[in-house]
């Protein structure tokens, strides 16, 4: 932040966990420990975690607007945390008002994926008819994005229903495209840079046993990705 002009922090967490962290360092009410320990992974649930997204609250109190950090998670095997979001977007802009999303879209089962993928896909037809200016954009794509999270969970699980070393792979290329969009995103708020955290086997440059998310941020930004 102070010598890179980094406005953003990206970590190997659901896209809904980031959006609930970023929601709190913007000033919604709550409180770090809370977040922290509903955080899927365990190894995140730690004083350091608490102390870093404190920290980011405490410097957007004072930053001035375009200055201000933001928090994401690009990982996408839990949908459910993007879940309440989607619905909380829904609700405002009255979008199928008529369907219990919350009951419709989640738990997910063989039985239901093609009916969840059908309500996703209404949703995101929606979402995207509010896209009228620059700053309508700004609003509304994080949730539109959170709906393709949960897209990308259930195309997730139909692999591993039937292969699951693909579906490792799948999982790689999907966080891939997520982080290039939060760097598009963070770009269109005037900061090119983003700092990602994520495990050795997603963000290095190959693996002898399938394309890594890192593989291909490299063949997407070239010498830019390090």
């Amino acid at each position: 932040v102070s010598t890179s002009g980094v406005r953003s922090f990206s970590l190997e967490a659901d896209w809904g966990e980031g959006m609930a962290v970023n929601a709190y360092i913007h000033g919604k009410e709550g409180s770090a420990f809370d977040i922290v320990k509903s955080m899927s992974f365990s190894i995140y649930r730690t004083k350091e975690m608490i102390d870093l997204i404190e920290w980011m609250k405490v410097y957007n109190e004072s930053a001035p607007d375009g200055e201000k950090l933001n928090f994401y998670g690009f990982d996408m095997q839990n949908p459910d945390k993007s879940l309440k979001f989607i619905v909380e977007y829904c609700e405002k802009q009255k979008i199928l008002s008529d369907i219990d999303l919350e009951k419709s879209l989640f738990p997910m089962t063989t039985d239901n994926i093609k009916n969840i993928s059908d309500i996703l896909d209404g949703i995101a037809a929606k979402m995207t008819e509010e896209y009228t200016d620059e700053e309508d954009y700004i609003e509304t794509a994080p949730y539109l994005q959170a709906v393709n999270a949960f897209r990308q969970s259930v195309e997730y699980y139909k692999l591993m229903l039937s292969d699951p070393v693909k579906s490792i792979q799948a999982r790689d290329g999907y966080m891939a495209e997520n982080v290039q969009w939060i760097q598009e995103y963070e770009e269109k708020l005037g900061h090119s840079k983003i700092f990602i955290s994520g495990h050795n086997g997603h963000i290095s440059f190959s693996s002898p046993s399938y394309i890594t998310m890192g593989h291909n941020l490299k063949e997407h930004y070239n010498d830019s990705y390090f």
